[in-house]
């Protein structure tokens, strides 16, 4: 077994006794993940519990062995109280550094142990080794070598006991691992942090070299070995007297800084020396001069006649990197390397800022700032935005000065213009399409072309070439201010009247110039205006525009039916009334209309990136449809469809980011049917587990792409509430967690995206309240769901749906607060909720219908059954109660049958129709009982 086996084995098998015996199992798999051995494994230490020490000693002692590493037997097999050594690690001038286990009746655990060597334990090194443990007991910082324990042998040598740090020197790291100089400088970052750290804390390392920063198999960096460090602060300074730093000179003079050499006083200012050499070696592969069995003479004299070599004029390396060197990365490592201390960096931290600041394209301190250096920067951060952004600009003030200087008689200057202004926008948005340009940049840009144009309408006139520019310009704004569909800053309200003026426009210019392509504007338009007005929850709205939008797609599709666009445009057209069929309850009428853009578009990917995106769409849409009318095994087949298309998506447009969002929208779907809230799934936890991770990642990247992107933002949100659903049913209590991080998340984007983001929050609340489980959660389940009401009942007239949710919020605070013995205000719950039923038909093909009528019969038979059973009431009022149960319960009871009846049982399903059933076989005499009794 490699050591870094046992090493992953000891961390999860740690992790997990630390935890309750009752949540370890659902750790350990979490953790292992797909690794079936590693499961086994751990799972077999914690069923051993008792023995699980010995285990994973026999372990370590077999890799050893076979490894033939036992080697040191005068120290080897050596106990230091509840350390046991191993082997030996390494071994240098100070001392010897091993490998050790601690075993005793507390814990166990794989440890480093560094102590002096028996023959070299003069004074001088017993104080340098004392001070070392000082020095390491005051720094806590994640990239730094943990001190655990400490203390001294037999015969007198201290030792310090350090957590035992597995990996690579850095510069070995980088080079095995593959690492981009960006990433060598990202791993480099970590390393400046570390120092900074330590200089916080007065302590100067004074041996920074590869050797010493060590990088672990799972990439993070561990700074170690502060055997020469010298402390800055008199407390960390030990009272027996000993030589000074300064006199020891002790020191690698490959990395050491010209002070150290020359035996002057230290500074930060020579770690930051000495952190130049490490990062010019880590951009190059090779040092700046070599030092080694040089006398300190001979080795200042050779850095100060070698210092101010450039990284980029390092042999051995190619043209591309030479180039990425040179510049910016130059400038910064000859700052830190520079001869005279004062003139480096003022401190670590500066350094590492103008290492972000390269990284991000920014100006670097480094450099002289002159306008030019500070343009440049902003022109290589927005590459294709800047060059386009200054094209546009240029060629639509050109075209408006242009037309000024003409007379309107002259027709054949107004048509230059008319053909120059007709590619505007659609060029732009080419070139930015697949650009690095931020949400909030190309924004930016195209309001720009907006302004630009309109005053270009006000010179021209309703020219219909302008007008069509004008209405792309402000689909695209609209775009970019709030629709869901794409990236976009949250803008909601800006993007429902950008998309309103688009549509005017495109009607103007179509009445002016009827064509296919002011069709497809109009067309376009109002199918815009559809999507948003479905998201923000105006159900009546986005049916009216997604209406105009087939009405006119049908009529334009009629002409050429065997035209790609044509048939986009019609079948976009039928699944956004699908979408809103489904938001109006109509599962019937939305699996007609997905059926009507399957037969229009085909089924199958022709490999184009929007065409394959659509087709998604439509299995996903279509997957939806078929669970809420329970055809669940339907159902989650047109979802994997879904799946395995975007994920080949995703492998043939590897850059795209709207690929990525499409793969992100697939999982999430996926997981609704699998392990999605009530009922209507087939309770998969551990597969909505598997899917529900894969969305978080692509969620997470998106953000990390464009932090202003609220598209992004909005789907991290979904994707912690997604995690939530998928461990709701396993293990109630991580789901509370992930649905938080949710709630918290949501809260932010409520003001930006206005109902569609308060409608996704009660979402969340009501699903945080349904799995805070114990007793004492009460009050906090009660504060979720009556939040949550307040949200149904705004959003309650906006569609069918508004109704159900609002209907099921009353019962589901009827509920809790039986829960809490708040029978009077679970009975008003309760009573609010009965106009509403009669709103709603068992009948129904919806079973989001059904399934909430199930429920909120079953609410109000529990209020009546708690009537029934309160002995301080008249007989009459409890005999009466104790039918009113019973007819509730029947009814609910009917209900889940109807699930049987459709063939569209769930586990939840029948868990319910179980429940109300068992209830009313016991609750037959026992309130008649009850009554006698009085």
């Amino acid at each position: 077994m490699k050591s870094d086996r046992w090493s992953l084995i000891e961390e999860i098998f740690q992790s997990a006794l630390e935890r309750p015996p009752a949540e370890r199992k659902q750790y350990v798999e979490m953790a292992c993940e797909n690794d079936k051995e590693l499961l086994s494994e751990i799972e077999s230490l914690l069923e051993n519990d008792d023995d699980a020490e010995r285990v994973l000693r026999s372990l370590i002692a077999d890799d050893l062995k076979n490894a033939g590493q036992m080697s040191d037997l005068s120290e080897t097999g050596l106990q230091l109280g509840p350390y046991h050594l191993v082997r030996e690690l390494d071994s240098g001038g100070m001392g010897i550094v091993y490998l050790a286990v601690r075993s005793d009746d507390h814990y166990f655990q794989v440890v480093a142990i560094k102590m002096i060597r028996k023959a070299n334990d003069s004074p001088e090194l017993v104080h340098r080794f004392r001070r070392e443990r000082q020095i390491l007991a005051t720094l806590n910082h994640p990239c730094i070598g943990t001190i655990l324990d400490g203390g001294e042998t037999q015969d007198g040598r201290p030792f310090i006991v350090m957590e035992y740090v597995e990996g690579q020197p850095i510069t070995l790291a980088s080079k095995s691992r593959g690492l981009s100089i960006r990433q060598r400088i990202e791993l480099f970052r970590s390393v400046c942090s570390a120092v900074h750290y330590a200089h916080q804390k007065l302590i100067i390392h004074r041996d920074i070299k590869p050797s010493n920063v060590m990088v672990t198999p799972d990439g993070m960096v561990k700074l170690i070995d502060f055997g020469i460090s010298t402390p800055l602060a008199p407390e960390l300074v030990l009272s027996d007297s000993s030589p000074t730093a300064t006199s020891l000179r002790r020191m690698t003079p490959d990395y050491a800084s010209p002070e150290q050499i020359q035996g002057k006083h230290l500074t930060t200012a020579t770690d930051i020396y000495s952190l130049g050499v490490l990062l010019f070696e880590l951009l190059t592969g090779s040092r700046p001069y070599t030092l080694s069995n040089l006398s300190a003479v001979a080795a200042d004299r050779v850095v100060s006649e070698q210092n101010g070599k450039k990284p980029s004029s390092a042999p051995g390396m190619s043209s591309s990197a030479r180039k990425e060197l040179s510049g910016d990365l130059d400038r910064i490592v000859l700052k830190a390397t520079d001869l005279d201390p004062s003139q480096r960096y003022l401190s670590v931290q500066h350094l590492d800022e103008d290492l972000l600041r390269y990284l991000t394209g920014k100006p670097i301190s480094a450099r002289t700032i002159t306008p030019t250096y500070v343009l440049s920067k902003f022109v290589q951060r927005h590459r294709v935005a800047a060059l386009t952004a200054c094209t546009i600009a240029i060629a639509l003030s050109c075209l408006l000065l242009l037309y000024l200087k003409q007379s309107r008689s002259d027709d054949r200057r107004v048509k230059e213009v008319r053909t120059l202004a007709d590619s505007a926008i659609s060029d732009m948005a080419d070139k930015l399409q697949h650009s690095s340009a931020s949400t909030e940049t190309q924004a930016a840009l195209f309001r720009s072309a907006l302004s630009y144009l309109g005053e270009l309408r006000q010179t021209i006139g309703n020219d219909p070439r302008l007008l069509l520019e004008l209405s792309k310009a402000y689909v695209r704004v609209g775009d970019l201010e709030g629709s869901p569909l794409v990236a976009n800053l949250g803008n909601s309200d800006t993007a429902v009247t950008t998309y309103r003026e688009a549509s005017r426009t495109a009607i103007e210019a179509h009445a002016h110039m009827p064509g296919d392509e002011s069709t497809q504007a109009v067309i376009e338009t109002y199918q815009r205006l559809g999507g948003i007005e479905l998201f923000l929850g105006n159900l009546h709205e986005s049916n009216d525009n997604y209406q105009q939008a087939l009405t006119w797609a049908r009529n334009f599709w009629r002409q050429k039916p065997d035209e790609p666009i044509r048939k986009r445009l019609l079948a976009t057209s039928y699944a956004g009334i699908g979408d809103v069929s489904l938001g109006g309850l109509n599962p019937d009428k939305a699996l007609e209309n997905y059926s009507m853009a399957f037969q229009v578009f085909g089924n199958s990917p022709i490999g184009v990136e929007d065409h394959d995106r659509m087709l998604i769409g439509f299995y996903l849409g279509k997957g939806s449809t078929l669970n809420e009318l329970g055809k669940q095994s339907e159902a989650l087949e047109n979802n994997r469809k879904g799946v395995a298309l975007a994920e080949a998506l995703v492998q043939r447009f590897p850059a795209s980011l709207p690929a990525r969002r499409a793969l992100f929208l697939a999982y999430e779907d996926l997981i609704l049917p699998l392990a999605g809230r009530d009922a209507l799934n087939v309770s998969d936890s551990s597969q909505a587990q598997v899917y529900a991770r894969k969305a978080l990642a692509i969620a997470q990247m998106l953000v990390g792409v464009d932090s202003k992107n609220a598209q992004a933002q909005f789907d991290l949100a979904r994707a912690y509430t997604s995690m939530g659903d998928a461990f709701r049913q396993s293990n109630p209590h991580i789901a509370s967690i992930w649905y938080r991080k949710s709630i918290g998340l949501t809260k932010q984007l409520s003001p930006l995206y206005g109902s569609g983001a308060r409608h996704w929050l009660a979402i969340q609340n009501e699903a945080l309240a349904e799995v805070l489980v114990k007793e004492e959660d009460g009050p906090e389940r009660l504060r979720l769901l009556q939040e949550a009401n307040l949200v149904r009942q705004e959003l309650a007239e906006t569609s069918p749906h508004g109704l159900l949710h609002l209907m099921r919020s009353y019962c589901k605070l009827s509920d809790a607060e039986l829960a809490v013995k708040g029978l009077t205000k679970a009975r008003q719950y309760a009573n609010a909720a009965l106009p509403f039923l009669d709103k709603f038909n068992v009948t129904s093909p919806s079973l989001l219908v059904l399934r909430d009528l199930g429920f909120c019969f079953e609410s109000d038979g529990a209020v009546q059954h708690h009537i029934a059973m309160d002995r301080k009431l008249p007989s009459a009022e409890r005999l009466t109660a104790e039918a009113e149960s019973r007819r509730w319960y029947s009814k609910s009871a009917d209900v889940w049958s109807t699930w049987n009846q459709r063939e569209a049982a769930t586990p939840e399903s029948e868990h319910e129709r179980h429940k109300v059933e068992t209830f009313l076989k016991r609750s037959g005499t026992v309130p008649q009982q009850a009554v006698a009794n009085k």
